[in-house]
């Protein structure tokens, strides 16, 4: 899944643009500008809640093509004569795949900025509202000394995972073998005869579902994102489809918006997602000293956070019968149970700094 994804040469990631119309999925910040408004407000709030410090970070996993970051930019720009007044905001971002860093920073900057020798960034440049975009390949290369809002949009779904089948001799490994009845070395999923390594440390003793998937990048990347949150302050939100240790299979590769029926068929070609066990996230950050909210549905999320009052001020803000169809069918599609409202969730993380979750109640959740 890894290989598939995100090789330097063939990946799927690394060698195409896959979002919007033209790609082969569309993200809740490709379909309404009111999701990016609402991270920034639920931020922002944050931010106040923490004493409104002189500077804080944003620190983007996967951004895209930049969509979520411009709506999030372009509200904090509204914000910075009053709110964000003499605070300085920088925004930093973990994208491994070329194509799609260039297409964020032609989408987000007006300028480029020169990358000083001694940073780990790979590019950087500044917004049309003032703010410093950076790139980097990985969050450990990012500063640790300020606040710090981490944003994971459908970013987790992306890991590889390890699949097990629960056999009559118990949990067997499934692994990706060369097909030998295919006369151009096809692929094929076969079940381990024996138990491995990965089924003596991943599977749980309580497990009991005949199909297991876990994520140990997951795992470890939920742990650094405590480690961080725990030095620097802040909270990060993990936004994706998932499920609290319930679902078995999940597995799935989608090409032009189409689910499909072999996802070993055309490798690298395809995308290819897993929900994330939220269960197996809230593990790990019980073994720091961060907390977690959530999962809750993304309705309920944005919901709470105003979504339905600013959906009818974007009503009103339409000139043609087309605009007004396309803003209800985005909200639509974003809160309806059937499409996204209820199969996509929002996990918080937060500080163990922080009086949120803990003595005061945490936004949205």
């Amino acid at each position: 899944m890894e290989e598939a994804l995100t090789n330097i040469k063939y990946g799927y990631y690394t060698t195409r643009n896959p979002l919007g119309k033209d790609g082969d999925f569309i993200t809740s910040p490709e379909i309404s500008q009111l999701f990016g408004e609402i991270l920034a407000f639920w931020s922002v709030n944050f931010w106040q809640s923490e004493g409104m410090p002189k500077r804080f970070q944003f620190i983007e996993f996967g951004p895209g093509r930049g969509t979520m970051a411009e709506d999030l930019t372009r509200t904090l720009g509204q914000l910075q004569k009053r709110v964000l007044k003499d605070v300085k905001v920088t925004l930093s971002m973990v994208e491994v795949s070329p194509t799609l860093s260039q297409k964020q920073f032609n989408r987000l900057c007006v300028k480029a900025n020169k990358v000083d020798s001694s940073s780990a960034a790979y590019m950087s440049g500044e917004t049309k509202q003032g703010f410093t975009i950076n790139w980097y390949h990985s969050m450990d290369h990012i500063p640790d000394d300020q606040l710090t809002i981490i944003l994971a949009h459908e970013f987790f779904d992306a890991l590889p995972i390890h699949k097990f089948q629960k056999t009559d001799k118990g949990y067997r490994e499934v692994v990706v073998d060369i097909d030998p009845s295919s006369q151009n070395y096809g692929l094929r999923f076969v079940i381990l005869p024996n138990p491995n390594l990965s089924t003596k440390t991943l599977i749980q003793e309580d497990e009991e579902r005949d199909h297991v998937e876990v994520c140990p990048k997951a795992g470890i990347i939920t742990q650094d994102i405590c480690t961080r949150l725990n030095k620097s302050g802040g909270a990060a939100l993990i936004m994706d489809y998932g499920h609290y240790g319930t679902k078995g299979d999940t597995m799935r590769g989608f090409e032009k918006h189409k689910l499909c029926e072999d996802i070993l068929k055309d490798v690298g070609n395809i995308d290819i997602t897993a929900d994330v066990d939220f269960k197996y996230l809230s593990h790990h950050v019980k073994q720091t000293d961060a907390r977690h909210c959530g999962p809750v549905p993304q309705s309920s999320f944005l919901r709470s956070m105003g979504i339905d009052l600013l959906h009818q001020r974007l009503l009103l803000q339409c000139q043609t019968t087309a605009q007004t169809k396309q803003v209800k069918n985005s909200y639509d599609w974003m809160m309806k149970p059937d499409k996204m409202g209820t199969r996509f969730n929002f996990f918080a993380i937060l500080s163990s700094q922080t009086a949120q979750g803990k003595t005061k109640p945490v936004t949205g959740f």
